[in-house]
C-alpha cells in the first residue's frame, strides 16, 4: 500500500520509488498500476482496474485463480511463479478475434 502524506490544497502526495512522485485529491481511490502483479502484463482495460481495486491483481488473474479459490486468495494463498509463468504462455497461444 502507498504511504499518503497530506500536500496542500486537500491533496495527498506520496513517493513510489524509482523517481515516481504521486499527488491525488485526498478522498480518490490509489491509482491501479500500470502492470498487474501477479503476471506483470500490462492493465490495459477498464475491467483490469475493476479487478485491481477488487482482488489486487488484473481481470484474467481474477478469473484464473481468485474466482477459483476467493477464500485462499484473502487469506494470501497465491501462485507460485511456475504456475503464473505457464499461465502467460497459454494466454499467448490463445487465438485472438481481428477486428476489420
Amino acid at each position: 500500500m502507498t504511504d499518503w502524506k497530506p500536500l496542500s490544497n486537500g491533496r495527498l502526495i506520496a513517493d513510489v520509488g524509482n523517481g515516481i512522485i504521486l499527488v491525488k485529491p485526498k478522498g480518490s481511490p490509489d491509482p491501479v498500476p500500470l502492470f498487474c502483479v501477479v503476471c506483470d502484463t500490462p492493465n490495459t482495460d477498464p475491467d483490469d482496474a475493476v479487478s485491481h481495486r477488487q482482488d489486487g491483481c488484473c481481470r484474467l488473474c481474477s478469473l484464473r485463480w481468485v474466482d477459483a479459490n476467493r477464500e485462499a486468495w484473502t487469506t494470501g494463498g497465491r501462485r507460485g511463479t511456475d504456475d503464473v509463468a505457464r499461465e502467460i504462455v497459454r494466454r499467448r497461444m490463445r487465438p485472438r478475434q481481428l477486428l476489420i
